[in-house]
């Protein structure tokens, strides 16, 4: 199976033209902001930002123009959890389809750690060392994990998380 993870910047007014696809596309907003032409909406996204894109959705971005624009795009096949991952993984993120999340803002600190996931994923997908594939499963099925518990709510007790004394 071909790697999941795809990095794209969009410059300027640079974009993606109307396109569909047959996985679920997962898209983190590094930076700037771009507009999301979708299901006949248009919805403007800005960092710190995670869509999740149905498959065969229809959409398109643009970005703002004069504005740099940086996101990184992951395509998730439910055939590659299955061959590398656990069932949980599209469960958790089958919830959040089927709750209708398809734009999530997320606070700093889980946009901290979201950017950190991507960079260990895209890592793994370019030297693909033994047992690569393991590790990006296991990664997407944490990433996931957190996203359904960004949107829980509990936000408060999520902060206080966070915050606990290493020694703890």
């Amino acid at each position: 199976l071909a790697t999941p993870l795809r990095e794209h910047s969009l410059e300027l007014v640079d974009g993606y033209t109307a396109h569909g696809h047959d996985f679920i596309e997962l898209t983190y907003i590094i930076e700037g902001t771009a507009f999301h032409h979708v299901g006949g909406r248009t919805e403007e996204v800005a960092a710190r930002q995670l869509l999740l894109i149905p498959p065969d959705t229809v959409h398109a971005f643009q970005a703002k123009g004069g504005r740099r624009h940086h996101q990184a795009s992951i395509a998730i096949y439910p055939e590659f959890f299955r061959a590398h991952g656990t069932p949980l993984a599209m469960q958790v993120l089958t919830r959040l389809m089927d709750a209708g999340i398809r734009t999530l803002a997320l606070p700093d600190e889980t946009a901290v750690e979201v950017e950190r996931t991507i960079e260990t994923l895209l890592r793994e997908s370019i030297f693909r060392v033994g047992l690569w594939e393991r590790i990006v499963a296991l990664t997407l099925e944490h990433l996931f994990i957190m996203l359904e518990r960004s949107r829980d709510e509990r936000p408060a007790v999520l902060a206080r998380f966070h915050h606990t004394p290493a020694v703890v």
